[in-house]
């Protein structure tokens, strides 16, 4: 039987690291230790979860270290602990076999969006457990799935696939909407106007698929509307909206 983990370490308590450290405390499997670059932020979390703030990553020396920074950073503090410690990664988009270290050495992936202020229930975000040794690969599947019901077994290459239709679904939608919003500052009209319409569309989407759903202007070919609504844009805003109204007028043009 491979033993559990049974001491942790975060290092790197911004959005993702922050949650994962409530999330295991609240379930209470103690967080050992805590690191951040900026040491009243680690303290802080400290004394609400009752971990010890290290001040140096070599301070670490729990069973686990997970690493939840940003992914050109992951290399230089994995240098920076102790190689008796495993570690794990939060990553989406670092391959396993692109590190120098080679043992004790896993990815820990929640597909999900963290910011501050804002609670995710762990137990609906999918996790993504990957590790160079078998038994090390287990252990972190049975510790997420202490936090989650959603756990999977990724190589790197899927991990990294994922990870990119994920920045797709959040992070250009979000962007597209950032557009929306500045639209509606510069026309003079309230934004949350298009908040039902929001809901509607990421609804639908789920429930019937992206592809089904599609309305608007571009999937009929609507050229005069399309023109239209082109010359009310300028820069990036209007290559957006054109590069995506080629989109998808070729996606649907066979029912054109």
């Amino acid at each position: 039987m491979i033993s559990p983990i049974q001491t942790i370490a975060i290092v790197g308590l911004g959005n993702v690291g922050s949650q994962l450290a409530k999330a295991f405390d609240n379930l209470a499997i103690p967080i050992q230790q805590v690191y951040n670059r900026n040491h009243s932020i680690a303290e802080a979390l400290a004394n609400e979860i009752n971990a010890q703030a290290v001040t140096s990553l070599s301070e670490i020396k729990t069973d686990l270290c997970i690493i939840a920074v940003a992914d050109d950073a992951i290399e230089t503090v994995i240098h920076q602990i102790p190689k008796s410690v495993k570690i794990a990664y939060t990553s989406g988009g670092v391959k396993l076999q692109d590190l120098e270290r080679k043992e004790n050495i896993g990815v820990f992936y929640p597909l999900q969006s963290f910011s501050k202020g804002r609670t995710i229930n762990l137990f609906e975000v999918p996790f993504f457990i990957e590790a160079t040794d078998i038994d090390f690969a287990q252990q972190l599947f049975d510790l997420a799935w202490k936090i989650s019901r959603k756990v999977q077994f990724v190589d790197s290459e899927q991990r990294r696939k994922i990870h990119l239709a994920a920045v797709f679904i959040n992070n250009f939608v979000n962007h597209q909407i950032y557009i929306a919003e500045k639209l509606a500052n510069t026309y003079k009209f309230d934004k949350a106007l298009l908040y039902p319409l929001l809901r509607e569309t990421i609804e639908k989407a789920i429930e019937n698929g992206a592809y089904d759903s599609q309305t608007g202007p571009a999937k009929r070919n609507d050229k005069s509307v399309i023109e239209a609504q082109t010359n009310l844009l300028s820069g990036n805003d209007k290559a957006i909206y054109e590069l995506i109204t080629k989109s998808i007028i070729e996606t649907y043009h066979d029912k054109l």
